[in-house]
């Protein structure tokens, strides 16, 4: 299965439908789409910032939505964002390394990632993910 991501319809948020071979390159199509469709620019002349990543998360839709939450955090606080670089969930945590670069713009902000009608499930040719950001 190869990975990747598109919008579905929603009637007031965002909906993105995401499927990878595996759960850790779920989670990076599940960012990619966010920054893709929020039209983020970055500096990327300058040199990155790496940041260690670590979320409670009993389940894999919890480690989805609060991975991007966690996200749009660090964009907010610190003006950065930041693309996944290594993944691992063990069932209870995700951990990981992500890479910053210096936020130049925005074309329209997601505010959070909602766990509103939240899909995230494993199937034989790989994982899929269906989920609401708050715009």
């Amino acid at each position: 299965m190869k990975a990747g991501f598109r919008e579905r319809e929603h009637t007031a948020d965002w909906a993105l439908e995401v499927w990878a071979p595996t759960f850790a390159a779920l989670l990076r199509e599940a960012a990619r789409g966010v920054e893709q469709l929020s039209g983020v620019e970055v500096d990327e002349a300058a040199p990155p910032r790496r940041r260690l990543l670590q979320v409670l998360a009993s389940d894999p839709e919890t480690a989805l939505i609060e991975f991007l939450n966690e996200l749009f955090y660090l964009r907010d606080a610190e003006g950065w964002w930041y693309r996944p670089e290594t993944l691992n969930w063990d069932g209870q945590t995700l951990r990981g390394t992500l890479l910053g670069y210096p936020l130049r713009r925005m074309a329209k902000e997601v505010k959070a990632a909602t766990y509103h009608q939240v899909q995230v499930r494993s199937t034989a040719e790989g994982w899929r993910a269906v989920f609401v950001v708050d715009v």
